[in-house]
Parts: C-alpha cells; sequence; structure tokens
C-alpha cells in the first residue's frame, strides 16, 4: 500500500508515480534488510541536486547506515526520482523496523533549511566582511622611492624592476609594499628558499582573484563557525578569518603561500609573513619581516604545531591547544582542561555525567551529555553555547546570566524560563525548537533557526516567519514494505 500527497495543498507533483514508488520501496527494503539487532528506525536526511546528493543518515542513535554499493544505487536512485528535473530538493526518508515507510520532500528550502537571516552583514566575532577592515596608516601609497637601507639589504638576483613599475602596482593594490619586499623586486631576486616570488603582475591577480581565496572560508555559515584560533606565537597575528591587508607575495609547488601582514595584533609587527596552506587558510608565522627570510632562514617548527586535540585520558598543560574535542566520556569535569590556559572551542561529545566549571578564555562551548548543571556557568564570558542531549531541563535564567554570547542553540534540551533570553542584548544568532520558539520573542536577531524538527515542522515554520506569495509545500509519500 501506498498513499501519496502533499501539504499544504493537496495537489499532487508530477513525479508521484511509478518510478518514485519502485525507488521508496527499493530503498527501504535494503535498509530494512541491512539494520541491526534491535532497531527500530532509520533516517535519512539529505539535499538532493543535478550533481548528486548529500546529508546523513543512521539507524537510531547507534550509527550510520551501511556504505554498500547496492544501498548508495537505492539511495541515488531515490534522489533521482524525488528531484524528476528539478534543479533542488531536500528529503526525508524513514523506515521504521515494523514496516512503515515515510518520504517527505520539497522544492521550496535553501541551503540553510529551516533559517531567517535578517542581518545580511551579520558575522560572527573574528570574521569580519571583506572590505570591512580599514587601510592601516604606514601603508598608505606615498610617491617615496624605496629606503635605501633596505635596498642595501636585499641581494642582487636577474633584472629589477623600476620604481614607476612597482608603483603603479601599488596604486592597482590600493596600498604601498613594505619596503623589504620592495627592495627584492627593484633587485631582481625571484627565488626565497623553496618558494618563488611572485611577479608585480601576479600581485595584483593574485590580490584580485576570485579562484585564489586567502582566509575566509566559509564565513557566511554563522550557525556553523567556530571561534578564530590564535596564531603562534600568540598576540602577534589578529585573530581573524580573513584580512583586507594579508598579501601573498610568494608560492612554493606544493601551492602553500607566503603572506606579508600589514596589518598585525599588538605584539606583532607590520610586514610580518604569515603562511597559507594548499586550501588558502592562515596557518601560521614564519618570520617578522620578508628580509628575515633571506638565508639562513629555517622553517620554525613552532608554526605547524597543532592547536587543537582530540583528547584522550586526561589533559596535561599546553599553551599551544586552544579547540578540544571530547567523545564518549561516563563522565567528564571541565575543570581538568584548567592546564590549557590558551583554551578558545570546547565541544564535549556522547558524555554521561558533565561537571561545569567556568573556564577564563573560553569563547565556545557544545555539550552533547546525559547530565550537565548549568549553575558552574553562571556569568560565563562565552559568546558561543550549544546544549543537546540533556535528560533534565535547563533553566534559561542561567543562560540569561551569560551576557556576551552572541549564538545559542537549546533546540536539543528542554527548556524552563526560556522567556528570560529575550534579556540577552548581544544575541544574534538562535537555534530552538518549535515548542521553545512560541514562548520567546527575539525581535532583534540576525539570524534565526528551528532545530529538531521534522521536514514537514521546519517548512511550516518557515512560511510562519519568512512568507511567499505562494506558501512552500511538503510532497508525502507512505507506504507498508
Amino acid at each position: 500500500m501506498i498513499r501519496i500527497g502533499s501539504s499544504p495543498s493537496p495537489k499532487a507533483s508530477s513525479i508521484q508515480g511509478v518510478e518514485l514508488n519502485e525507488a521508496v520501496l527499493a530503498l527501504a527494503r535494503a535498509i530494512h534488510a541491512g539494520g541491526p539487532d534491535g532497531w527500530r528506525t532509520a533516517t535519512i536526511a539529505m539535499r538532493c541536486t543535478a550533481s548528486g546528493y548529500s546529508g546523513r543518515s543512521g539507524y537510531d542513535d547507534s550509527g550510520v547506515l551501511g556504505s554498500g554499493p547496492a544501498l548508495r544505487v537505492r539511495q541515488r536512485d531515490l534522489a533521482t526520482a524525488v528531484l524528476a528535473g528539478r534543479p533542488d530538493a531536500v528529503c526525508e526518508f524513514v523506515v521504521r523496523s515494523t514496516g512503515e515507510i515515510r518520504l517527505a520532500y520539497t522544492y521550496d528550502l535553501g541551503d540553510e533549511g529551516a533559517t531567517v537571516v535578517r542581518g545580511k552583514k551579520f558575522r560572527l566575532p573574528g570574521h569580519p566582511l571583506k572590505g570591512s577592515i580599514p587601510l592601516p596608516e604606514h601603508a598608505r601609497i606615498t610617491d617615496a622611492p624605496t629606503d635605501p637601507a633596505a635596498l642595501a639589504r636585499a641581494p642582487a638576483g636577474g633584472e629589477g624592476r623600476s620604481e614607476d613599475d612597482i608603483i603603479t602596482t601599488e596604486r592597482e593594490l590600493g596600498f604601498r609594499l613594505p619596503e623589504d619586499l620592495r627592495a627584492l623586486h627593484r633587485n631582481g631576486l625571484t627565488i626565497l628558499g623553496e618558494f618563488r616570488l611572485a611577479t608585480l603582475e601576479e600581485l595584483v591577480k593574485w590580490r584580485t582573484s576570485k579562484k585564489l581565496r586567502f582566509g575566509g572560508w566559509d564565513d557566511d555559515k554563522p550557525l556553523e563557525l567556530g571561534p578564530v584560533l590564535d596564531v603562534w606565537p600568540h598576540g602577534h597575528v589578529k585573530r581573524l578569518c580573513r584580512n583586507d591587508w594579508w598579501l601573498p607575495f610568494a608560492v612554493d609547488d606544493d601551492w602553500r603561500h607566503l603572506a606579508v601582514d600589514l596589518d598585525p595584533a599588538e605584539r606583532g609587527r607590520p610586514g610580518q609573513v604569515l603562511w597559507f596552506d594548499e586550501h588558502g587558510e592562515m596557518a601560521g608565522l614564519v618570520a617578522d619581516s620578508v628580509a628575515s627570510l633571506l638565508p639562513p632562514w629555517a622553517w620554525p617548527d613552532e608554526a605547524s604545531r597543532p592547536a587543537e586535540l582530540v583528547l584522550h585520558g586526561e589533559p596535561t598543560p599546553d599553551l599551544h591547544i586552544q579547540r578540544v574535542n571530547v567523545n564518549h566520556r561516563d563522565e567528564f569535569d571541565l575543570g581538568s582542561l584548567a592546564v590549557l590556559p590558551n583554551l578558545r572551542d570546547l565541544r564535549v561529545n556522547g558524555a554521561g555525567v558533565v561537571r561545569a566549571v567556568n573556564l577564563p578564555g573560553l569563547e565556545a562551548l557544545k555539550i552533547d551529555a546525559r547530565e550537565l548543571d548549568l549553575a558552574p556557568l553562571a556569568g560565563a564570558t562565552l559568546w558561543s553555547l550549544r546544549l543537546s542531549g540533556l535528560r533534565h531541563p535547563v533553566d534559561a535564567r542561567v543562560v540569561a546570566t551569560m551576557t556576551s554570547l552572541v549564538r545559542l542553540d537549546l533546540s536539543g534540551v528542554e527548556v524552563t524560563n526560556v522567556e528570560a533570553l529575550d534579556g540577552l542584548k548581544n544575541l544574534k544568532v538562535v537555534t530552538l525548537n518549535g515548542d521553545q520558539w512560541s514562548r520567546v520573542d527575539l525581535p532583534k536577531l540576525a539570524v534565526a533557526a528551528l532545530g529538531h524538527g521534522d521536514l514537514a515542522q521546519r517548512v511550516a515554520w518557515l512560511n510562519q516567519r519568512l512568507p511567499r506569495p505562494r506558501n512552500r509545500e511538503v510532497h508525502q509519500v507512505e507506504a507498508l514494505i
């Protein structure tokens, strides 16, 4: 038996026919046959496009679905049948061990799902908009020739570039190059150890290219991004995902780039040198100037020392660690992390009992656990908090004492006194479940999202908060194996 319908309109989609029905049943049978002992519900949530599908899937809470070729084919067939020539679709597929099947899908959700973005220019701390950082005064263009002392320090290479060439380049870039970089171009040097110096023309090309990105990856995803970590030695480079005044000027065979930093942090120096990995993400501070890269410069070991840790056992003192993941602990005491004085981002996943401690300097906290006494975190200076999995209510009046909060996700827990969140003046990004949204009024948010709702609930929530001339529709298929 297969029943097909649509909400809020009963109008059936043109793809609802034998092809979709067969795809639904074939995938359901494969999922049902491959289920682990004792499973009850298998769920697939995916976005479908002409280039493929992506999403999440699993049996209950015990793990992902199988990844064998037969299951992948069945899942691809369902994605193709749901699309039926459309460019984009979102679907949820639920199979129960008792044989019930439910498919829900829509063509009316954007990339972010049930998310309302009202502050288009909003950015999380450390994630500035491109073009939003003012030009440092020392980098303003002048007609002054290259510093003679810098020219004397720079070794001779091939045929150098003229002052007019350099000034023309600076006018295209919009700022003056550091004196030691100017000197390398004047003296015709093209190689710095394993790095090739960019030509003046390449400096402009790299600066304006839409393909080459230096920092700023995914900086438009306020539901996901964490704190920007500090580069070692701490305090020399501004904690930003991007800076308009990082200028890449050299590249090696592995597509690692060196860049001058014209806008350093308090302990840094204008013209200090950063390196970016092959993906264009800033990875370290390697020299205090371009001139320092000349022989006998050697790559500093500290530049690549990890700042992230997946914790196994007890933590040991480490000034470098700033992000920690703690997985599947029966009990965990946040106080044990006091030996990591520069910890900024903490994620506790799948825990039993978590004992909370206010860790100075911690900016983002994500806890998925059965039990947590939130009271010790009253007044914490976090800007991001996410709680999930708790088997007891959370009192929002404790959360409301964390006045630095910018982002909050309580959709995965029961909340009492949720109206207390109205007093958080800095709060800009909030994810709640449907019941919580019905009890709170947060009119000044930049981003609001619905968490822990099925597809029909998400679409209904979005229709209410971001209406269209024609309401978004959810199509549904129900069947029995």
